[in-house]
């Protein structure tokens, strides 16, 4: 049985951080993962306990979340009371954090979400080569059946506005404004979930600004309601001394079936063009289901754990 670690065993700050959010209803990105991996084992009827008492910690261990947590981890495998431990994705941003704990012998694995952070931490240091697999966090997609056509959609252009740099936002709103469409812009960190899912049944078209994205869950969602996206291409990504430049750092799963990448207005307005010219389509919902999916991303972290 699979046993899930996001804090540290027993009572801790941790655990009463935990409790906080959940009161004031604050979600992270773990906790999407976790909530991913939870359904998707669910749906495959593979058991697992979540933070369990220390002496019921089982002998397969994810450790999804925190230093801390796998620093704990790695001590309960030098005693023999862990066989198997896989750690990420939310551990560390380079490799020398956390006092190199990426570096120990006793995690089998460390699991990214995207090829683009392992490429980068291989980079650095080619040991990371055969130590990282990829592993995907899945999104609930919702039946077809329940979505609105895009004809009955109001709105033209949703704008995820997550880079916040008024020059790069002004420009876009310029290139829809062209085209006459209604549009509605939405700053990152300004709206909750059910607050962004209920602009997603209503949205034809996604237009998302950001700097990078590991994985980018937001994304996944707008394709799981049928929202394709169109994602302005910053192009790298800085963190600290570490400078990465990949032509996914945006959106490492956007495909043909899911959206395009633009980087100048000229660009936005031909694929806009070409979207209302019916010229360019997309399914973004079905390739959300067959490659997106908890059930999916689930099947994925199995493969990993059988492959130790």
């Amino acid at each position: 049985m699979l046993t899930i670690l996001t804090r540290p065993p027993g009572f801790n700050i941790y655990l009463i951080k935990e409790w906080v959010r959940k009161l004031l209803g604050r979600n992270r990105g773990p906790d999407s993962v976790l909530r991913s991996l939870r359904d998707g084992m669910g749906e495959l009827e593979v058991p697992f306990l979540i933070n369990p008492q220390k002496n019921k910690i089982t002998e397969d261990v994810h450790v999804l979340l925190g230093c801390k947590t796998l620093k704990e981890a790695i001590k309960l495998k030098r005693a023999g009371k862990i066989k198997k431990l896989i750690a990420g994705p939310s551990i560390c941003l380079s490799p020398e954090e956390c006092g190199g704990i990426f570096y120990s012998k006793e995690i089998d694995k460390i699991v990214f979400p995207s090829s683009w952070p392992k490429d980068y931490f291989v980079s650095i240091d080619p040991y990371f080569k055969d130590k990282i697999e990829i592993w995907p966090s899945g999104v609930k997609i919702p039946k077809t059946e329940g979505l609105k056509t895009k004809t009955e959609r109001k709105i033209d252009f949703l704008i995820f506005n997550k880079l916040k740099d008024p020059l790069v936002t002004g420009r876009i709103i310029n290139s829809i404004s062209k085209k006459t469409k209604h549009y509605k812009i939405i700053d990152y960190g300004d709206f909750n979930q059910e607050e962004y899912v209920d602009l997603l049944k209503d949205t034809k078209t996604l237009v998302y600004v950001g700097k990078s994205e590991s994985q980018g869950l937001a994304l996944q969602e707008a394709w799981a309601y049928n929202v394709p996206t169109l994602v302005y291409n910053f192009g790298y990504w800085k963190y600290g001394g570490y400078y990465w430049k990949s032509s996914d750092i945006n959106a490492p799963y956007l495909s043909e079936k899911s959206g395009l990448l633009f980087k100048t207005n000229s660009e936005l307005e031909h694929i806009i063009e070409g979207i209302d010219s019916e010229k360019i389509n997309f399914l973004p919902h079905l390739y959300c289901s067959e490659n997106l999916s908890d059930r999916k991303s689930a099947e994925i972290f199995l493969k990993i754990i059988r492959s130790i």
